[in-house]
């Protein structure tokens, strides 16, 4: 068992500064649709600060529905029309964003698969002689997927949760 986990070790690539270069390299494929994907990380950043204001409005509310608000703050039916607005907006920004940011993975993953292919079609014969064609037809469909699933959710769930991270930190601070 051990001989089988130190082959599954050695098979891994080093992350250093040259192989963060080449995995940056797929971002090229981003640039076509760079105003969209830039509208989706504002989508995101203003999402995510609005739902950074849900725990304030619920204590307002709080507050109001125990006699301590003043002012507009102990307005209990303005705060829940306010609370249910900033519902609303967040999942209007959210959607935005998620649909942008699917937008532009597809668009990449079309140009990969283009690039892919062609890069194939241009390989010598002997290199198909070598291997078998389903298995390269089954490894490129894999990691294409693979990429398409870290640019449409990954990137944006990391994003938005270091953003909430960073805000709620900031708030709490």
């Amino acid at each position: 068992m051990e001989v089988m986990a130190d082959e599954v070790n050695e098979s891994k690539p080093r992350i250093t500064a040259g192989t963060l270069g080449h995995a940056a390299g797929i971002l090229r494929y981003l640039a076509p649709s760079r105003l969209r994907f830039t509208g989706a990380v504002v989508m995101l950043l203003v999402s995510t600060a609005v739902g950074l204001s849900f725990p304030y409005l619920t204590g307002l509310l709080l507050d109001a529905a125990t006699g301590r608000g003043v002012g507009w703050r102990g307005n209990l039916d303005a705060l829940a029309l306010i609370l249910l607005g900033t519902l609303a907006a967040q999942a209007v920004f959210s959607f935005f964003a998620t649909n942008w940011f699917y937008g532009c993975g597809e668009s990449a993953m079309v140009d990969l698969r283009r690039d892919i292919f062609a890069r194939l079609v241009a390989l010598p014969m002997s290199f198909f002689s070598q291997r078998r064609v389903g298995e390269l037809s089954s490894r490129m469909t894999s990691d294409v997927t693979l990429l398409q699933d870290t640019l449409t959710m990954t990137v944006p769930q990391f994003l938005r949760q270091c953003l909430l991270m960073g805000g709620g930190l900031t708030l709490v601070a």
